[in-house]
C-alpha cells in the first residue's frame, strides 16, 4: 500500500492556535481590570463619615479622567483584538476548506497512482511473457533452420551422387523427343519472328510414347522414330540467355520459368511445351531451388518452349526426315543426324 509523502494541514493545530489567541485576549482584559482596581484602591478615603475630603476632589477627577482614557484605550485594543480574532477565524475556515480540498485531491492522486502502478506491473509481466515466447520461437526457428540446412546438404549430396551415376550409366546429352506427326503446310509456312518474342510451344513427347502436353497422355504403343535433343547443357544455358528457349520447372500445380539472367520466377504452366527427358544440369537446378524455395529438385518435371526460328527449322526437318535425331545447337541451329549416327551417340 502506498503512502503519501506530503504533510497534510492539521485541523487540531489550527484550533489550538485559535484557543491560544482567545486566552491571550482574556489575559489582557484581566490585566486591564486589575490596573483599574489598583487605581481605585489607591484613592485616599477621608476618615470622616461624610465621604471624600474636599481637598482631594480635583485629584480624583484627574485620576478618573486618566482611568477613562486608559479604559477607552483598552477597549480599543480589545476591539482590535476581536477584529484580529474574527480575521483569524475566517482565515482558519479558509485554510480548513483548502486543506479538505487538498486532502481529497491527494486521495484521488493516490488512487490514480496506485492504478497506474498496477497497470505498469501487468504490462511489465506481459512484456516478459512476450519476450520468453519470442525467445522460444527464435530458438525453434534456429533449430528448424539447422535441420533444413542439414536436409538440404543431404539432398544436394544425393543429387550429386545421382548425377555422377547418370553420367557413368548414360553419358548422353540432354534429350527431348518430338512426337511423330504428319507435316502440315501451316507448320512449314510459319513466319520467322524476333528471337525476343515468347517461343511458340509445340506438342512433344519423351522417349517413351507420352505426349508432354498440359496433362501427359499416351498416344501410341510404338516409340517415335524421330527424336530431338540439345547438344549439351551449355547449349540450354546459352539459348536461355539469348531468349530463344524458356525452361520451366513443374512441381504439382505450381510452375516456375527461367529468365535470361538464369533465375526462376513463378508463372503459369505453358500450354504445349517440350518435355526434357534428362536433367538440365546442376547449375540450372541450383538456380531453380533458389528461385522456387524448394529444398530438392527431385520429382520436378522440366519443360521447354522454343522460339519461332527453331520451330521453323524443326518443321522443315519433319518435311524431309522420318528417322534419326534432331540436335539443337547453342547458336539455335537444328541439325539432323541419321539414325545410325544417333545410335552411336546413344
Amino acid at each position: 500500500m502506498m503512502s503519501s509523502a506530503w504533510a497534510r494541514p492539521s485541523v487540531i493545530d489550527d484550533d489550538r492556535a485559535l484557543e491560544t489567541d482567545i486566552m491571550r485576549f482574556m489575559a489582557i482584559l484581566g490585566f486591564c481590570l486589575m490596573a483599574v482596581f489598583a487605581l481605585i484602591q489607591s484613592i485616599p478615603v477621608s476618615q470622616q463619615t461624610g465621604g471624600v475630603g474636599l481637598q482631594t476632589q480635583p485629584m480624583l477627577e484627574e485620576q478618573l479622567t486618566r482611568l477613562h482614557d486608559q479604559v477607552r484605550s483598552l477597549l480599543g485594543k480589545v476591539a482590535s483584538l476581536q477584529a484580529q480574532v474574527e480575521q483569524l477565524q475566517q482565515s482558519n475556515a479558509q485554510w480548513q476548506a483548502r486543506s479538505q480540498a487538498l486532502a481529497e485531491q491527494l486521495s484521488r492522486s493516490e488512487a490514480q497512482l496506485l492504478q497506474q502502478l498496477v497497470g505498469a506491473q501487468e504490462l511489465v509481466q506481459a512484456l516478459q511473457d512476450e519476450r520468453h515466447a519470442l525467445a522460444s520461437a527464435q530458438s525453434q526457428v534456429r533449430r528448424l533452420q539447422r535441420q533444413a540446412y542439414r536436409e538440404q546438404l543431404r539432398v544436394e549430396s544425393t543429387e550429386r551422387a545421382l548425377a555422377q551415376l547418370e553420367k557413368e550409366v548414360a553419358p548422353a546429352p540432354v534429350v527431348a523427343a518430338v512426337a511423330t506427326q504428319a507435316p502440315t503446310k501451316a507448320a512449314t509456312q510459319t513466319p520467322a519472328q524476333d528471337s525476343a518474342v515468347e517461343p511458340q510451344p509445340l506438342p512433344v513427347q519423351a522417349k517413351t510414347p507420352v505426349v508432354a502436353n498440359t496433362a501427359p497422355t499416351a498416344v501410341s504403343s510404338e516409340p517415335p522414330s524421330l527424336t530431338m535433343r540439345y547438344a549439351s547443357t551449355a547449349a540450354i544455358e546459352r539459348l536461355i540467355a539469348g531468349k530463344r528457349t524458356v525452361l520451366y520447372g513443374i512441381s504439382g500445380d505450381r510452375a516456375w520459368r527461367s529468365t535470361p539472367q538464369g533465375d526462376f520466377v513463378a508463372t503459369a504452366k505453358p500450354v504445349r511445351p517440350y518435355e526434357l527427358t534428362e536433367s538440365p544440369g546442376q547449375l540450372l537446378m541450383q538456380r531453380f531451388r533458389r528461385g522456387s524455395g524448394l529444398l530438392s529438385a527431385s520429382g520436378v518435371q522440366w519443360w521447354v518452349t522454343l522460339d519461332s526460328s527453331i520451330v521453323s527449322q524443326i518443321s522443315a526437318h519433319l518435311d524431309q526426315h522420318r528417322t534419326g535425331q534432331l540436335v539443337i545447337q547453342a547458336n539455335g541451329q537444328v541439325l539432323h543426324q541419321p539414325a545410325d549416327a544417333a545410335a552411336l551417340i546413344q
